[in-house]
């Protein structure tokens, strides 16, 4: 939901085809930073309790 609502306020907020473009790109990166990031949390945890 955040993802969504990401774009479309950057689709409200910027009429410069180019900012617009960058700020998708920005969404995008961030969204896939946060996913690899949880997903390392996460492994980093299965492996630990996995080991006690």
């Amino acid at each position: 939901m955040g993802f969504t609502m990401s774009l479309f306020i950057a689709t409200l907020a910027f009429s410069d085809a180019a900012l617009l473009e960058a700020a998708k790109l920005g969404i995008l990166v961030a969204s896939t930073a946060a996913g690899l990031l949880g997903y390392g949390i996460l492994w980093l945890t299965a492996s630990s309790d996995a080991e006690d």
